[in-house]
């Protein structure tokens, strides 16, 4: 949803919570893209259902659509149009037959980019082909997170284009260097990459960005200089420029097809080597989760590049064409740009010229490739099954992927200190062949679930049949190694050797799965188990544990822990013991709701149920989806009710579609005692039906009006245009009124500022006077909450508490990208003492944060997160009996919750 609720709790909630226990409703919502409708924790990162939900980094959204254009394009736009043009028509003889073959690789690259697009809008994560494989081949159980690991570990390398700098740097200022002196910038080029994107990562991406734009431009000037000379050849003040006299480019429809050499191996050969020239398009894939709006930008930004792309490729071949005679393309081998650039400029220049252009094409490749792998380095290591995987996955110290960057950089230094020659270009070989395996699979995997999941949202469908031919070139590229030509068979190794090396690599990781996975636990007798944790800069990662206890031991050791809960902490200057306090958390992928339990507000155990993920509740009706659960107690204390908005995203085309014609109704469960529910409920319509949405349902008892106080936020859109098309009003907060959550009164106005305000939750403050309540608000222009007051009960009038200014905000979770959603609630033990969690969205967690008094927005200070529950979102709280929790337990047997480390 657009934005995300506030749940906190009412008087009678946090009065009787310092004898009692307390409960709390929660879940995950991402406000800038759709998520699917139910309540519950985020799974960690292991529950690979969770992949169909965005997840922001926790260095934050830095990638605009720009930057993701250039990270793209960077990647296609390398060295290959400076040198395989010239091979192309060799092999195929005509300009027409070679121009033909651009646009039909531009076709094929275009097959790929739709399985890329499918995938990455359905799964909108970093890691691009590693999430796309996990989701799609779970089991065995880790053996593709462990060939993805293997591939990424020895074969995640960056040579080429360190190489081609080097050499191009050298010839541009006529040195002569010898290969220790190539080999020398090469390292000092890939050094001075990592080194950027490490200690300076907005830097290097400004860095990379101006590249790239560099780049483009210095192409658009190769395809207007060769226009030029075309038109001004003949004319006597183009005498600076060196005019072809033989042989060019005939413009005519035979002309383009003169010579034309119709060999079906020839056309193949050079349709791989065009589309290999097209390689990176699915670059922006593999960082998802630094990209703002990243499934309309991700659709956007891939298509825009191929289309640069394929124009650019065949505007500069037909320039080539035009002033390089065409007997000159043909043998010029990988030299046809230079060729070119001799022509128009001179011999002097054009070899000082291009060699600088290339060499600077190449230092925005390398850039833009050590960007993304060092994040899809990152992801594999935060599945846990690499070595030092939590140092790996950690952006500490200099908020960025440091890990995933040495990850990249070791291999490829150590792939550059080999010799120049054959074994230098046989490793790059077999890098790339277990990247077509990887192809095939996903190509596969893509059809396999249209029809095993038709349920999953797809905001881009890729078209089977291009999908299917996208599998045969991968099909023709696996095994044409096994039948080589006559000149291939005369190599070195051999023209299979690279195959079977490649194959060798990926035979090396199933090894390593089936000793991890298979062998040592049945030799040693236990079960491998995944546990989420959450690092100090909250990125969180998989811990794979491999107990030595035997299944028996760690099932009593499991039932001690959940039979005996952490030691309850004293209030100050008491020796009494209070029972531990009741949470119902909510999981994103099913619509249900799940118990924890805790005593001092930290440390947490998890109540849950047999089968459905631990699941308490489940949505069955309106919109088949709950979020923003808030539990409420009958003023008597004889009932409660369960509330939260209807709303399933992935019932609708987009979350777009959901805030324009989303649910008036909120949907309701009651029970008696917290632990036997009723069916789900909804009430009527809560506001007219101009409205779009009605999200966030908060109550809390109102004793003036002796009702419940239901406030929620919606948007409202005039009667024109009738399809709510143009920009969403924002959200302002109502409220109804209500003594049974059956019938409620006529909605109205309660806060509405002139911007969007969301997620209020209030607390009311006996000790400072019967009619003293506190309520928290987010401002949606600055993702802050701030904090005000009334003497005068909940209608107000409000102020910032302590005479703050209106710009003033709760800043102790402001370094994080998005809070939201606060809870507030008084400690169950320390009477004096305040609990304030921050929803932050970025990190799909609670940041904890007390204080002694609400008479200031600066008194609340962070809490450690150690040995705090990562994954829960949203919450309320409300006290129950000891007979109430015992009940719970009884019903709902205790697990050791996911924590951050």
């Amino acid at each position: 949803m657009a934005s995300q609720t506030g749940d906190g709790n009412n008087t009678s909630e946090s009065t009787s919570l310092l004898s009692g226990t307390i409960a709390e409703s929660y879940h995950a919502i991402d406000r800038t893209e759709r998520h699917d409708s139910a309540i519950e924790i985020k799974p960690p990162p292991s529950d690979v259902e969770a992949d169909v939900l965005p997840e922001t980094s926790a260095l934050g959204r830095n990638l605009t659509w720009s930057s993701a254009y250039i990270l793209t394009i960077s990647r296609v736009l390398g060295s290959g149009i400076f040198a395989v043009p010239g091979t192309i028509l060799a092999a195929v003889g005509s300009p027409g037959l070679a121009l033909t073959l651009w646009i039909v690789g531009a076709l094929l690259a275009y097959f790929g980019l739709m399985v890329a697009l499918e995938f990455g809008s359905m799964l909108p994560r970093s890691g691009g082909d590693k999430v796309y494989l996990e989701f799609t081949y779970r089991k065995p159980k880790y053996l593709v997170s462990i060939l993805v690991a293997t591939q990424a570990i020895l074969l995640g390398f960056t040579a080429s284009n360190c190489i081609i700098f080097a050499q191009y740097m050298l010839f541009a200022f006529g040195i002569d260097g010898s290969e220790v002196a190539r080999k020398a910038i090469a390292v000092g080029l890939l050094t001075w990459v990592t080194f950027v994107h490490a200690c300076f990562m907005k830097t290097g991406i400004r860095i990379q960005n101006a590249l790239g734009w560099i780049k483009i431009v210095m192409m658009i000037f190769m395809i207007l200089s060769g226009i030029f000379v075309v038109l001004f050849r003949h004319n006597d003040t183009a005498t600076a420029l060196q005019s072809p006299t033989v042989n060019h480019l005939q413009w005519s429809w035979a002309g383009l097809w003169t010579g034309s050499i119709w060999s079906l191996g020839a056309i193949a050969t050079s349709i791989l080597k065009v589309f290999y020239s097209f390689a990176g398009l699915n670059n922006v894939n593999n960082v998802l989760n630094e990209v703002k709006n990243p499934i309309r930008t991700l659709k956007s930004v891939t298509l825009t590049a191929l289309v640069t792309a394929c124009g650019m490729y065949l505007l500069v071949n037909i320039a080539y064409f035009s002033v390089v005679p065409l007997d000159e393309v043909r043998n010029s081998g990988g030299l046809i740009a230079a060729l070119y650039f001799e022509r128009v400029f001179g011999t002097s220049v054009g070899r000082r010229f291009l060699p600088l252009m290339v060499a600077l094409g190449c230092v925005g490749n390398v850039m833009v490739v050590t960007f993304a792998l060092a994040r899809l380095n990152q992801e594999i290591a935060r599945t846990g099954l690499m070595p030092f995987s939590r140092v790996l996955s950690s952006n500490a110290p200099f908020g960025s992927p440091l890990g995933g960057l040495l990850v990249h950089y070791i291999p490829s230094v150590l792939v550059l200190a080999i010799p120049t020659g054959d074994v230098y270009s046989f490793i790059l070989e077999v890098e790339g062949y277990p990247a077509q395996i990887s192809a095939l699979a996903v190509s596969f995997g893509l059809i396999w679930l249209r029809f095993r999941r038709p349920d999953l949202q797809r905001p881009y469908k890729a078209w089977i049949p291009g999908v299917v031919i996208r599998m045969g070139v991968s099909v023709a590229l696996l095994v044409a190694p096994f039948f080589p030509s006559p000149a291939q068979k005369s190599g070195v190794f051999g023209a299979a050797a690279y195959a079977l090396v490649g194959i060798a690599v990926l035979t090396l990781g199933v090894i390593y799965w089936l000793m991890f996975a298979i062998v040592l636990p049945k030799w040693r007798g236990y079960a491998l188990a995944d546990e989420t944790e959450a690092l100090d800069d909250g990125t969180t990662i998989t811990k794979v544990n491999t107990p030595s206890t035997s299944p028996k031991s760690t099932a009593s050791n499991r039932h001690h822990a959940a039979s005996n809960p952490p030691l309850h902490r004293h209030p100050p200057g008491s020796n009494s013991l209070r029972p531990p306090p009741i949470l119902s958390s909510t999981r994103p992928l099913h619509p249900t709701v799940i118990h924890r339990q805790s005593n001092d507000a930290h440390t947490w155990q998890q109540l849950t149920t047999d089968g459905s993920n631990g699941a308490i509740l489940r949505s069955t009706i309106g919109d088949k989806g709950v979020r923003d659960s808030k539990i409420v107690r009958a003023k008597d204390g004889s009932k409660y009710w369960l509330i939260g908005t209807d709303l399933q995203v992935n019932n609708k085309a987009d979350f777009n579609v959901a805030s324009r014609f989303g649910s008036l109704k909120i949907i309701i469960w009651e029970s008696p005692d917290l632990v036997n529910w009723s069916s789900p409920r909804l009430s009527p319509n809560l506001t007219d039906s101009s409205a779009g949405n009605v999200w966030a349902p908060e109550a809390v008892w109102d004793e003036s009006s002796q009702t419940y106080f239901v406030v929620f936020a919606s948007r409202f859109f005039p009667a024109t245009p009738a399809d709510r098309s143009g920009p969403q009003p924002p959200n302002k907060l109502m409220y109804v009124t209500t003594t049974d959550f059956k019938t409620f009164s006529a909605a109205k106005e309660y806060l509405a500022p002139g911007y969007p305000v969301i997620d209020a939750t209030f607390l009311k403050a006996d000790n400072e006077g019967a009619r003293v309540w506190y309520r928290w608000v987010k401002d949606e222009r600055d993702l802050l909450i701030y904090q005000e007051r009334s003497a005068n009960g909940l209608l107000g009038p409000w102020s910032r508490v302590g005479g703050a200014s209106d710009s003033e905000r709760i800043t102790f979770a402001k370094q994080y990208s998005n809070n939201e959603g606060p809870l507030v609630f008084k400690d169950n033990v320390d009477s004096g003492l305040f609990h304030l969690w921050i929803d932050e969205n970025s990190l799909q967690t609670y940041i904890p944060a007390t204080a002694r008094t609400l008479g200031s927005m600066s008194a609340w200070k962070a809490e450690a997160l150690k040995g705090f529950p990562n994954h829960i979102k949203h919450g309320s709280v409300e006290s129950v009996t000891q007979a109430q929790y015992d009940a719970l337990l009884k019903k709902y047997p205790a697990k050791a919750a996911s924590v951050h480390s």
